[in-house]
C-alpha cells in the first residue's frame, strides 16, 4: 500500500486569490474523491466534482452550471496557526475552458497529517 493519504471529506471552503470563494461537500472513499460545490453565494453549481488525493496532494476538477471548469490543485502546507501534525491545503486553480485564468487557493480548514 502506498504512503498513507490525507481525509478532506466534509463541508469547507476553497479562498481564491481572486476574490471568490467555493464551498465544497466533499466525500472521500479512499483516496477518491466526489464533491458538491458552490461558488458566489451558492447561485453557480456544480454539475460534476470529481478528484484524488494521492499522499499530501490533493486534486479536484468541477464542472460548474455556468460554462466553466475548475480543477483544484495543491498540497498540504504549514499554516499560520497550525501545529506540527496539521497543515492547510493550498495550490493553483485554473479553468480548463480558459486556460489564461488562474488563481491561487487556501482552505479555510485545517487538515491533520497522517
Amino acid at each position: 500500500m502506498g504512503a498513507p493519504v490525507i481525509q478532506v471529506s466534509g463541508d469547507w471552503d476553497i479562498q481564491q486569490n481572486n476574490g471568490f470563494r467555493v464551498h465544497v461537500n466533499i466525500n472521500q472513499n479512499g483516496d477518491q474523491l466526489h464533491a458538491f460545490c458552490t461558488h458566489s453565494g451558492g447561485s453557480v453549481r456544480s454539475r460534476d466534482a470529481t478528484g484524488f488525493v494521492a499522499g499530501e496532494n490533493f486534486s479536484l476538477t468541477i464542472s460548474w452550471d455556468n460554462g466553466t471548469k475548475g480543477e483544484y490543485t495543491g498540497r498540504l502546507e504549514p499554516g499560520f496557526f497550525t501545529a506540527a501534525n496539521q497543515g492547510i491545503l493550498k495550490g493553483q486553480t485554473r479553468d480548463l475552458n480558459n486556460p489564461g485564468s488562474h488563481a491561487d487557493w487556501e482552505s479555510q480548514r485545517v487538515f491533520l497529517r497522517l
